[in-house]
């Protein structure tokens, strides 16, 4: 893990950058910080938006969580009502990551968190434009490491999850 826990450098980027306390409370343009949460329960998300909010709390952050389901977590994302989202997603469940990896491209309708990058948008363009399996591996860990460097998704963890088709059964 590169990014060991800093809780006092986390606090003087925060100042480095516009925000103030008063007393513990994180402060911007008068206001405590509020981020609103969205979680639901599956796979220990709730156990994990638990860890993230005494995080947040030890910042001086104040968060606004809202439990819920899938269905409407996305409905949230998509209307853009939201400043954290804990989701699941079965990654590439077709074998083919191509649509999950759209949602951090610029151009995309389902890059519900606004990210842009341009080296990411341009990788994945090349990603879209190439069939060789050898190309598209190299392309998607250069994309991968352009998100977590970026730190625009935090992966808490993996969920195996197993798919088995056979034509006999119904």
């Amino acid at each position: 893990n590169p990014y060991q826990y800093d809780l006092e450098g986390a606090k003087k980027l925060l100042t480095d950058n516009g925000y103030t306390y008063d007393g513990d409370k994180l402060m911007k343009d008068g206001s405590q910080v509020t981020l609103v949460y969205y979680s639901y329960d599956g796979r220990l998300l709730n156990e994990m938006t638990e860890s993230h909010i005494l995080y947040l709390t030890e910042l001086g952050i104040n968060v606004d969580l809202k439990e819920s389901t899938s269905g409407d977590c996305w409905d949230q994302m998509g209307a853009g009502n939201y400043d954290l989202c804990n989701q699941n997603w079965t990654t590439v469940g077709n074998g083919d990551p191509t649509e999950y990896m759209a949602n951090w491209y610029g151009k995309s309708g389902s890059n519900y968190c606004g990210y842009q990058s341009d080296e990411y948008d341009a990788l994945y363009e090349e990603f879209l434009a190439t069939g060789d399996t050898d190309t598209r591996a190299d392309l998607l860990q250069k994309m991968q490491q352009i998100l977590v460097d970026d730190a625009v998704a935090i992966i808490d963890g993996y969920w195996s999850s197993s798919f088995a088709f056979n034509q006999n059964v119904g």
